[in-house]
């Protein structure tokens, strides 16, 4: 015969506020699985009166651990539906602060050369941690371009043609971004995109570059109802005055995407995975 037995008054309390907790970060790890492809749309002066336009997928810190390979083919999947110009790749493809707890580049970089438009990377503080050499090896082995720094020009489907450029993160490697510098734009009449890892970038981004993408913050990670971060409250979330969407940073407009992966905590709380699907357009176009 089974006998029930009450647990004390405090005992309840402790369970309760557990199975809360338990909630939370079942709801938290379940957010981090659904991936939102949200739009942007960016006028170019430069472009004005013209049809001319180049749509940019930003994808940015995967923070990749063995097994993810099912999540990059469902990103390669998106990319590749929404038929763009090209893929930006902006950094963090490793998780952790080791090469122990992440993927291999030689697994990820040939999958995501799998995406039909071509695709540029820049790399982040945790893929300094990695080793960026042997990820900047294999993601050139694989056709993928990495700015590290550099630019590069590109054409989209329509004619239009931008120079898109982009260096190594600033928050590990911030000497050698000031040794190298950041690509300078090249034509008064070429629109200039500039890729960093970080918006800490923003005092070294120089004139003439219209849109600087980046990611790194994870939007918060963990956030309040209307995306307000967790960190901000407790004041120990780096970078958590800046922390998605279009910002002006020392005069320069940098949009910042939430990325994909998480940090620490395999969680996300209102503040879910996400995919920007720019669109450069002329001003008149919409």
């Amino acid at each position: 015969m089974f006998r029930v037995f009450a647990l004390p008054h405090y005992s309840r309390k402790v369970w309760i506020t557990l199975a809360i907790i338990a909630a939370i970060f079942l709801w938290g790890w379940i957010t981090s699985l659904s991936i939102r492809e949200e739009s942007f749309t960016w006028n170019i002066p430069e472009w004005t009166g013209t049809d001319k336009s180049i749509s940019l997928i930003l994808i940015s810190d995967l923070h990749l651990s063995p097994g993810d390979e099912s999540l990059l083919l469902k990103i390669v999947s998106i990319c590749d539906a929404q038929q763009p110009d090209a893929v930006l790749l902006l950094g963090d493809f490793s998780s952790g602060f080791n090469g122990s707890s992440a993927m291999a580049p030689s697994v990820y970089a040939p999958l995501l050369a799998q995406c039909k438009a071509p695709v540029y990377a820049v790399l982040g503080n945790h893929d300094t941690y990695y080793g960026w050499p042997a990820i900047q090896k294999e993601l050139e082995k694989a056709g993928i371009r990495v700015f590290n720094p550099g630019s590069t020009t590109i054409t989209g489907k329509n004619g239009a043609v931008i120079q898109l450029g982009g260096v190594g993160d600033i928050v590990s490697r911030r000497s050698m971004v000031i040794r190298d510098g950041v690509p300078k734009r090249e034509r008064k009449d070429m629109p200039y995109i500039l890729m960093s890892h970080s918006h800490n970038i923003a005092p070294l981004i120089p004139d003439g570059v219209n849109l600087t993408v980046s990611g790194h913050t994870h939007g918060g990670q963990i956030c309040l109802p209307g995306g307000r971060p967790l960190g901000d409250l407790i004041g120990k979330i780096p970078h958590n005055d800046v922390i998605s969407g279009l910002q002006y940073i020392d005069g320069h407009p940098i949009l910042i995407t939430r990325g994909i992966g998480y940090s620490l905590l395999p969680i996300r709380i209102y503040c879910p995975p996400q995919i920007i699907c720019l669109k450069l357009t002329a001003p008149s176009v919409k």
